[in-house]
């Protein structure tokens, strides 16, 4: 990952542990690199803890370089410039929401606080390589202005496929 803008650490507000990354708004994110690891191409998890400072509304939280398009905002998934899901809204105003994205098979969903908010299919490859978090690539604008937490990307397993009980604790180290 590489930052961007002012994007960095902050230990003012967080989940667990002893910081968040933080975002304000005015042109800061991080990018993933070009990784292999980052080209899903079966069951994935994509999870974190979000807090907006303000609400947003179309901006993405996960934006993929082109021609990939592949991202993650407050009522839409698409992959590969096809939308997903839909018709679902994240709301962390001011209040840490733990957000999850899985694929199983051919099953995505979505998760907010344990909760389904949406489910819908996918039958080919999710490629996140390059990705931008907290930065719409494509309009190079629409920046997250908040926190985001325990970020956890894991290739090969669904780890929620129902309504779940969202984590009390930080991640596992390893």
């Amino acid at each position: 990952w590489t930052a961007n803008g002012n994007a960095q650490n902050s230990t003012a507000n967080k989940k667990f542990g002893a910081g968040s990354l933080a975002f304000d708004g005015s042109g800061d994110y991080i990018v993933a690199s070009n990784d292999a690891a980052l080209l899903f191409t079966g069951d994935f998890t994509i999870e974190f803890w979000l807090y907006e400072v303000t609400t947003g509304t179309s901006y993405p939280f996960f934006m993929g370089n082109a021609p990939v398009r592949s991202y993650i905002n407050y009522g839409n998934v698409a992959f590969g410039n096809l939308s997903t899901l839909s018709g679902f809204t994240i709301n962390a105003k001011t209040v840490w929401r733990h957000i999850a994205l899985t694929k199983a098979g051919t099953t995505v969903k979505i998760f907010q606080d344990g909760t389904q908010l949406a489910t819908g299919t996918h039958s080919g490859k999710v490629d996140f390589r390059g990705l931008n978090l907290s930065r719409n690539a494509f309009s190079g604008g629409d920046f997250f202005n908040g926190y985001i937490d325990e970020l956890r990307i894991t290739a090969g397993v669904a780890r929620y496929t129902a309504n779940f009980t969202a984590p009390t604790e930080a991640f596992p180290s390893a």
